[in-house]
């Protein structure tokens, strides 16, 4: 019962950090709600580790939990020692958001990850990158045809998804392609899941083009 939520959350969260962003008057529209939401994410899933989890977890994955508390340990010890603003080092640098606490949501993250046994838990998982992948195929391919709709600001000119950088929707839109590929290739999965990928794959190559990133493409 526990990891089925912890797979929902997980899942959940993932799509929905994928997608959330605000437009309007806000200096970061895509950084500072991801950061946010993996915040809420994280919490809400190591909360669920300690409370009924912990045991297995830290039975089976040892080594790997160790090894993220030494990255923990050597985090705080460059927080403290560094000559970087302190909340530069918290918070990570303008834009990017990739401080201290990102690590240490992520860090939650993966340890509510892996409480994860059963293939329907990691199937939760796969639906949610579909379905985020999903809703920026359809929005890219919207700008690329229309203009965007969000009125932030694009020194790049390419498509940027929802995650503000053409580097970020190259990469993860070849993560989609992937994975939607894999699961229109079982031979359990639905017809229009197999009629659909000839659609949806070929406009998501395109996408992967547009977005000018090499990291899509390999």
């Amino acid at each position: 019962m526990t990891e089925r939520l912890i797979a929902r959350i997980l899942a959940l969260g993932a799509a929905f950090t994928a997608l959330f962003v605000i437009s309007g008057s806000v200096t970061d529209p895509v950084n500072v709600p991801k950061l946010m939401s993996i915040g809420v994410v994280g919490s809400a899933v190591i909360g669920l580790v300690f409370s009924f989890h912990l045991a297995p977890v830290w039975r089976k994955n040892r080594a790997l939990i160790c090894l993220l508390g030494s990255f923990l340990l050597f985090m705080t010890h460059s927080v403290v020692v560094s000559s970087s603003p302190l909340s530069q080092n918290i918070y990570g640098s303008y834009g990017r958001n990739n401080g201290f606490i990102s690590y240490l949501f992520l860090i939650f993250i993966l340890v509510g990850a892996l409480s994860l046994q059963r293939r329907s838990s990691f199937e939760l998982l796969e639906k949610g990158l579909l379905v985020a992948g999903l809703v920026n195929v359809i929005y890219c391919l919207w700008v690329v045809t229309f203009g965007d709709f969000f009125g932030w600001s694009n020194p790049y000119g390419n498509i940027l998804g929802t995650f503000g950088n053409p580097n970020f929707i190259g990469s993860f839109l070849g993560l989609f392609f992937a994975a939607y590929l894999a699961y229109a290739m079982k031979p359990e999965a639905s017809l229009i899941l197999k009629y659909s990928s000839v659609l949806v794959l070929p406009i998501t190559a395109f996408e992967i083009y547009k977005s000018q990133a090499i990291q899509g493409r390999v």
